[in-house]
């Protein structure tokens, strides 16, 4: 039996997005987030298009350009805080 004076769980407040600090005010953080994740997605699936290229012997004309742009997205993620620096 649930007694009527006893809580169950505790409503938290919502946050004072006056007195937050920027990186802490919503929107922000979750924008950079939001793309970073867009972009190592995409990163994640050309790889993987190189590399089932590669397996069936395919030359890869754009190695160097797929190497930065993985290098770019796990930056990119890295200033989000997506992944470790």
């Amino acid at each position: 039996m649930i007694e009527p004076n006893k809580s169950l769980a505790t409503i938290l407040p919502f946050p004072d997005r006056r007195n937050a600090r920027s990186d802490q005010r919503p929107g922000r953080g979750t924008t950079s987030l939001a793309r970073s994740n867009n972009q190592l997605v995409h990163t994640l699936e050309r790889l993987n298009d190189v590399y089932r290229a590669l397996l069936v012997g395919e030359r890869i004309a754009d190695a160097e350009e797929m190497l930065a742009e993985v290098a770019n997205a796990l930056m990119t993620a890295a200033r989000a805080g997506n992944v470790g620096a």
